[in-house]
């Protein structure tokens, strides 16, 4: 059949139309429509998968792209197991989880966002406010608010700052952290919780990523904030389901705990013996593999002469990352990267870089915090050289050796391909029968950089036998650059050829999976066939042969190490007629088995209750995965059995064991691979001996109790602990602030009730730090407690000088001296007396004290001078030591000096003075 002008024609039109209409649609659903007549809020980002968002006066769904900018009166939504972050232009920002929903009604005056379902969480919100059901909420400056809706039941949870929740009524109602409110959205009935513990960490909705092969361990933290509302017992529930069908139980202690969590989306909350004691936290962690570079390989090597090389950078795609940065630099170091750019592709391709050696790397952007060490991005080394000849190229297919069956050259053709040359202009490939390239057979020219030999242009290929193929190029002057190196392919009739299946070559096989292996070929060649199994590649040691009529056998117990295996074929008068290469496999033994490390075979293992211990052992050479196995010496029952474990350790609880003997069995195991089969190692067994150790623990004060000032100065305050073990050393601190940073009292070897005097007034926290053979007991609790202010003594009662008394010239000339008196005050030791000038109570003229009687004779009054005066006199009582334990009131009285104005002499009498 012949195509005319107009057929081809026609089809050319349909063509394009196809493709001009696929255009209009692939830019229809992914078209992003801006607004001109507003500004935009802020941008959209996605988490997981992807957001889509509708227009107020619109009925028609978009999917956003990534950083689209968001505008008033739109309403945007997620689907299954997608989540986004709306970043506004304040610096306010809203995570939006999977399958939730939420309208911008912003407008010049007020910007209101209405919650309609699923769950969000609005962080620094101030100026904003969310609608949920009936109610509005408003927030601080460093607020973060979370808001989940079921059905009609809307909850509203503050994680950090203060939320404000109005109503329809107007009546207001102020969230702090770690409450909750809980609305019906159809009758409008709520309620406020008050948790007594509120979760420091992690924080609400908080994403973690795992870039490390063994299991993330995260901590969780809590503070208690009313130790008197938790009864009983302590423990952590963790689940999959917001509702807590199935919860994990872990007992906790203390504040904090570090666990092992799986990949996923998890919740967490603390209950005690009557129920929940703390707000539902929601957070996830996923695992995933750094992104490992491609292209180019490591020390490749790029030659050019007049124009520099295009090179292909690319790396494995990482799932989480947000976008990658990739970075050339001249020093491994980074320390100035000629080019660092940020992408969201797998690959970039790169015409910039000139002669030198060069380092590249790959560093992906993580939307999610990083749990664990943070591996080092892989960094590769690529030079370019730059010399005025030109250089041979660079062959790629076929390889060296490569056989081709003479029927391929009738049907689809052969494939040569070569690395292109950017100068060249066109291609020269010569194909020869021997390895020098004299005389060549066929020598045909290409602008592409590969070529397709078949019947027509390569008739030379269709007889059997060995040939010799290299390819020159010719730049834009008419040079020929040198040939490249020749390589070697082979042609064989693929009616009688013989080609091996199963296992491939350098295949390492269990020893004692060895008879169930499976040798396999395929063979079109009729006659005697043997396969053949020798100790060398010459196959001058065969140690077994046996004459075959199918194409597969079952391996036998040849012993360890490396043998070959072959097919050979025979004609009727018992020539060879054809034999295949010879491939190698080795027998190898099981694996050894692993040598614990930790805790220390035959020792003593001693751990604090509540801990996490490690079992550790030394990494077997080609091993995938160990199991472990702890089984109790005097009973000889498993205690613990864990598999599938891809690290040289695991942390388990010990908490569980009894003390005494035990003993760890670890075994490796390797997987199977399309290079070996699978192994099992030996078992190691190592013995150790358990005991626990229990940590101090506090027993009063440790919920802020208060205690009068005045008898804790006198009698002090009882500190009282107890431990389980004997402590080696002990240490009692008491400390001025909750970080425990200033200590204003501390003991070393306390007795267990310890009694701590003269501390003034305020709030105090108090620990006790201990250890047995050097391994910390330590209290994990911090306990508390307040001393009252002391009630000072009352002012004493002034008797002279009376209040206003006025000291002149007549007072003066009878009595030069002034008696201060007062009454004595009930409870009083020690008196003390300040005069002051009025006006100026800060530096007094005199003082006295302390002194036990009432009264005070001032014979110098010198001190004193014309004017008004202030006199005080407060009482204290002190101890024998001369320590003040109570201080007193002042009590203040008034009095004046007045003296007469003194004029100056007049000396003029007219007289003549001796000495004038």
């Amino acid at each position: 059949m012949k195509f005319s002008k107009s057929d081809i024609a026609v089809t050319a039109a349909v063509i394009l139309l196809s493709g001009f209409l696929f255009f209009l649609f692939w830019r229809d659903i992914n078209n992003i429509r801006l607004r001109n007549d507003t500004d935009p809020l802020g941008s959209v980002e996605f988490r997981k998968r992807s957001a889509t968002r509708r227009a107020g006066s619109d009925m028609n769904w978009e999917r956003l792209q990534n950083f689209s900018p968001v505008f008033g009166g739109d309403i945007i939504r997620t689907a299954d197991f997608s989540e986004a972050v709306v970043h506004f232009e304040d610096g306010s920002s809203l995570d939006l989880f999977e399958n939730s929903m939420l309208k911008l009604n912003f407008s010049e005056t007020e910007g209101v966002l209405d919650f309609i379902e699923g769950q969000i969480t609005f962080t620094g919100g101030s100026g904003r406010s969310v609608k949920a059901g009936s109610r509005t909420v408003t927030f601080s400056e460093d607020s973060r608010v979370s808001f989940s809706r079921d059905g009609d039941d809307i909850s509203i949870a503050v994680g950090n700052g203060t939320a404000t929740v109005t109503g329809e009524d107007g009546k207001e109602d102020i969230l702090k952290e770690s409450q909750e409110l809980r609305l019906n959205a159809v009758s409008g009935v709520y309620t406020i919780v008050t948790y007594p513990v509120i979760l420091l960490a992690p924080e609400p909705n908080q994403r973690f990523i795992s870039l490390e092969e063994k299991p993330a361990l995260l901590t969780f933290s809590w503070e208690t904030t009313d130790p008197g509302a938790v009864n009983g017992a302590v423990s952590m529930e963790f689940s999959r389901t917001a509702d807590f069908s199935e919860p994990e139980v872990i007992p906790a202690s203390g504040d904090s705990s570090s666990l092992v969590r799986e990949s996923g989306t998890w919740y967490w909350r603390l209950r005690d013996e009557k129920g929940n004691i703390s707000s539902v936290r929601r957070f996830s962690l996923t695992e995933e593999k750094i992104s490992e570079l491609i292209l180019p390989p490591e020390g490749d090597e790029y030659r050019y002469r007049k124009v520099p090389p295009s090179i292909i950078f690319s790396w494995t795609a990482m799932e989480n990352a947000s976008a990658y940065l990739f970075e050339v630099s001249a020093e491994p170091e980074f320390r100035k990267p000629i080019i660092r750019s940020r992408t969201i592709l797998t690959s970039l391709t790169v015409n910039a870089l000139d002669e030198g050696a060069w380092y590249w790397r790959v560093v992906p952007i993580l939307p999610q915090r990083i749990v664990g060490k943070e591996p080092e991005p892989e960094v590769r080394r690529i030079r370019i050289i730059r010399k005025d000849e030109m250089f041979p190229l660079v062959l790629s297919y076929p390889v060296e050796n490569s056989l081709y069956q003479l029927q391929a050259l009738k049907d689809k053709g052969i494939a040569f391909s070569w690395q292109p040359n950017p100068e060249a202009v066109s291609y020269e490939i010569s194909v020869a029968g021997n390895s020098g390239m004299n005389s060549p057979e066929i020598v045909i020219r290409t602008e592409q950089p590969w070529i397709y030999f078949n019947d027509t242009n390569a008739p030379s290929l269709r007889h059997e036998g060995i040939y010799y193929w290299s390819v020159r190029w010719t730049d834009d002057e008419g040079n020929l650059s040198p040939a490249s190196s020749a390589r070697k392919i082979q042609g064989l009739d693929g009616s009688a050829a013989v080609r091996l299946s199963y296992p491939p070559d350098r295949y390492s096989i269990a020893d004692s999976l060895v008879s169930n292996t499976r040798f396999s070929w395929k063979s079109n060649v009729p006659g005697k066939t043997l396969f053949q199994v020798a100790s060398d590649t010459e196959f001058n040691e065969i140690v077994y042969q046996e004459d075959i009529r199918t194409g597969t056998i079952l391996g036998k117990d040849w012993g360890l190490g490396d043998w070959y295996w072959r097919i050979r074929t025979f004609n009727a008068d018992g020539t060879v007629f054809l034999e295949t290469q010879p491939r190698t496999f080795s027998v190898v033994p099981p694996l050894p088995g692993p040598d614990m490390s930790e805790p220390v075979p035959g020792q003593l293992c001693i751990f604090r209750e509540g801990d996490l211990q490690d079992i550790r052992w030394s990494k077997v050479p080609g091993a995938d995965h160990y199991s472990v196995r702890m089984v109790s010496s005097g009973t000889g029952q498993t205690v613990y059995e864990q598999a599938l474990i891809s690290s040289e350790g695991i942390s388990i609880p010990f908490d569980s064991f009894d003390d005494g003997n035990y003993t760890v069995k670890i075994q490796g195991f390797s997987t199977e691979k399309p290079s070996a089969t699978r192994l099992i190692g030996l078992i190691g067994e190592k013995p150790f001996y358990l005991r626990k150790l229990t940590p101090i623990e506090l027993v009063s004060p440790v919920g802020n109790e208060a205690f009068e000032g005045l008898a804790a100065i006198r009698k002090g305050v009882p500190l009282v602990w107890k431990s389980k073990e004997e402590p080696d050393t002990v240490v009692l601190s008491v400390f001025s602030d909750p970080g425990m940073t200033n200590p204003v009292f501390t003991k070393e070897d306390c007795s267990r009730e310890e009694w701590v005097r003269f501390l003034p007034d305020g709030r105090y926290f108090w620990a006790v730090t201990g250890s047995v053979e050097e391994y910390d007991i330590s209290a994990r609790t911090k306990g508390q407690f307040t001393i009252n202010p002391i009630p000072p003594l009352p002012a004493p009662e002034l008797i002279t000088p009376a209040d206003k008394s006025v000291y002149g010239p007549e007072q003066l000339r009878v009595s030069r001296e002034i008696l201060f008196s007062w009454e004595p005050v009930e409870g009083a030791t020690h008196y003390s007396l300040a005069v002051f000038r009025k006006g100026n109570k800060k530096e007094p003229l005199m003082t006295a004290g302390p002194m036990t009687g009432t009264s005070y004779l001032l014979e110098d009054l010198s001190v004193l001078d014309k004017g008004n005066f202030i006199w005080v006199v407060s009482a204290e009582y002190r101890t024998e030591e001369g320590i003040v334990e109570q201080p007193g009131k002042g009590a203040e009285n008034r009095f004046s000096v007045e003296l007469p104005s003194l004029d100056i002499p007049d000396l003029t009498s007219g007289d003549t003075y001796y000495g004038r």
